[in-house]
């Protein structure tokens, strides 16, 4: 699904209603008759909704309650007070509403559906893609955002929602964009934001069953057959239970490991033996596709035009689970993603425990201690440091060049993940990434709540909506959407609310999402406190992929830009570093240099609705 919102005054983006017309494209039209929203979508996929001159248009999958939603659009008295549609509605979607005051137009809270605008003059042009605006934005790409996306394993919120085109901004979590109707003019309004984490543990599970149940179910309105991963792991094997309970036929993929030691396979088959009614498709570990097998897109100047897509190592795989799952009849497929982000406590929790129940600190700490081989000095400095966000972004500056450690004698507590950039990214390049951590716009931003870890966690789901919302541009194209019920705004709002006591011990694993589907999956399925890694996947796929990799250091476009040292680019590659934490900057520079290379296309220069058709 693509679309953009048109003006409601003045010329139509240059778009000719005569063109339009002969099209295929969807068009929704205002009273006045002119067009309104345009793009390319399922019927299925869209409601519209009109009492006088109020209009409501949702876009994606939804459950739909037509009374609630006219109840909330009859009674709302300014743009604001349609906030509750997303109460009242579960799925994933976005929102499109007009009123007397303008225009009100928003993502999701994980920006797996998100809206970009143009931010030079009015009228504001606002799009699911910022592809849709460059004709009229312009197509010149951010150095300095460039550079930032090689900083590993990605850059820090806010520069991370940053996108490549100059011209073009994203909405900020939590906020919708308001168009005023006359001027065109438009302004960011906050919707949401993070309560205040109060409920339990089993208020917060029984909430989320029901989330999670609504958000599938979503998925599969009008289904003949959905999909699903079943990998094995906690995350999506219980999506498979969730999705069986709907009653809609399903069929599950799953991928052999490499590594043959990999406890996944037993986990995935003792649910595929819970599972009988479902089809099973298994992709063979010497057959399939395997990491960093399509490093270029198959269509260049489609799949990555947003910017570098942080999975490119696992590209074609995506295809070939595409395909597969679009030869069984599906065209919906469920991924687990966004619940290690929302559900998995990591160290962090102790930081924003001790300013919620101070009491409960020392028996976690003495978990995580054990666990992690802490001294007692670090952690105790680590817990009591108040340093705003500002300021660790400045530290997180200062210390791209620094070694990456993987062990610590102490926790770090931070706002995020501290990047580092590599040894063959140029100094001009660190330079850029540094001017971009700089910016006014982004050093006066808060951060996203005022415990690090709800921040973190937020900001990780949306750099998980962000790089799911890229799988799609991919998957698409062989007609499949790849859905995350785990980021719908109203799990992650559930999510976000449970007490950290609640969930932070270090001897349960993701506890509140195993009483959320505890009744729906098996109890031996449940049991499950592990998590694979895969190195090597990574490894495997390197040396497998040489001839690939090696294209990609010839002439690197990257290097022409002076971003990157392709000699010393290429050594590392084809001499893979011991430690697989090594691979990290690995992946960030492939999917830099691929994506520049994609948009040398001569097919970028496109109009809109050459752009929608495509």
């Amino acid at each position: 699904m693509k679309f953009i919102v048109l003006p409601s005054t003045g010329d139509v983006a240059g778009v000719s209603i005569e063109r339009l017309a002969r099209t295929r494209l969807e068009v929704v039209h205002r009273a006045s008759g002119r067009p309104w929203i345009i793009g390319d979508w399922d019927e299925g996929d869209v409601y519209k909704a009109r009492i006088g001159n109020r209009r409501v248009v949702l876009l994606g999958r939804f459950l739909m309650d037509e009374p609630a939603l006219l109840r909330v659009l009859d009674s709302a008295e300014s743009l604001s007070d349609l906030s509750r549609i997303t109460e009242e509605i579960p799925g994933s979607y976005h929102l499109v509403a007009e009123l007397d005051e303008g225009v009100r137009i928003q993502g999701t809270l994980s920006s797996g559906r998100q809206i970009f605008y143009s931010n030079r003059g009015s009228p504001v042009l606002a799009a699911s893609d910022p592809a849709l605006l460059l004709p009229f934005v312009g197509r010149e790409w951010d150095r300095s955002i460039l550079a930032s996306r090689l900083i590993a394993p990605w850059p820090p919120w806010p520069v991370s929602e940053i996108p490549v085109w100059k011209g073009v901004s994203a909405l900020a979590p939590g906020h919708f964009l308001q168009v005023d109707s006359r001027t065109g003019t438009a302004r960011q309004v906050r919707w949401w934001s993070p309560e205040e984490p109060h409920l339990t543990l089993e208020r917060g599970a029984e909430l989320l069953a029901s989330a999670v149940h609504d958000a599938v179910r979503s998925r599969g309105r009008g289904r003949t057959t959905v999909s699903t991963d079943l990998s094995g792991g906690l995350d999506s094997t219980g999506l498979c239970f969730v999705a069986a309970a709907t009653g809609v036929p399903l069929v599950t993929t799953r991928w052999q490991a490499t590594d043959v030691a990999d406890e996944d396979e037993a986990w995935a088959r003792k649910a595929e033996r819970r599972l009988p009614e479902a089809r099973h498709l298994t992709f063979d570990r010497r057959s399939a596709p395997g990491w960093f097998t399509e490093l270029l897109p198959r269509s260049p100047g489609v799949h990555d035009h947003e910017g570098p897509f942080p999975w490119i190592r696992t590209r074609g795989r995506l295809v070939h689970a595409a395909e597969a799952v679009a030869d069984e009849g599906s065209r919906t497929h469920l991924t687990g993603h966004g619940a290690d982000e929302l559900f998995f406590a990591t160290p962090l929790n102790l930081h924003s425990l001790a300013r919620t129940h101070p009491a409960k600190v020392p028996a976690h700490v003495l978990g995580y201690q054990a666990l992690y081989r802490w001294r007692t000095a670090p952690t105790l400095r680590g817990l009591a440091d108040s340093s705003t966000f500002s300021a660790w972004l400045g530290k997180v500056t200062d210390s791209l060049r620094a070694p990456l450690r993987e062990f610590s004698a102490g926790p770090d507590f931070g706002w995020g993940l501290s990047g580092r950039m590599a040894r063959w990214v140029a100094p001009e390049a660190v330079e850029a990434a540094s001017e971009a951590l700089r910016r006014d716009d982004v050093l006066s931003r808060g951060p996203l709540s005022r415990y690090r870890a709800q921040h973190a966690s937020w900001q990780d789901a949306r750099l998980c909506g962000d790089t799911l919302r890229k799988v799609n541009h991919i998957t698409r194209v062989h007609g499949v959407s790849w859905e995350a019920p785990y980021l719908d705004d109203r799990v992650m709002r559930i999510a976000l609310s449970v007490r950290f006591d609640q969930w932070s011990m270090p001897d349960r694993y993701k506890p509140l999402l195993v009483e959320a589907l505890r009744g729906t999956a098996p109890p031996e399925i449940l049991e499950r406190s592990t998590k694979s890694e895969y190195s090597a996947e990574a490894y495997t796929g390197l040396r497998r992929s040489r001839e690939a990799v090696a294209e990609l250091c010839d002439g690197m476009r990257l290097e022409e830009h002076g971003l990157v040292d392709a000699e010393a680019f290429g050594g590392t590659v084809f001499n893979p570093p011991s430690s697989s934490f090594g691979i990290i900057p690995v992946i960030n520079t492939l999917a830099c240099e691929s994506w520049l290379r994609s948009i040398e296309d001569g097919s970028r220069e496109k109009d809109l609705v050459s752009i929608l058709e495509g």
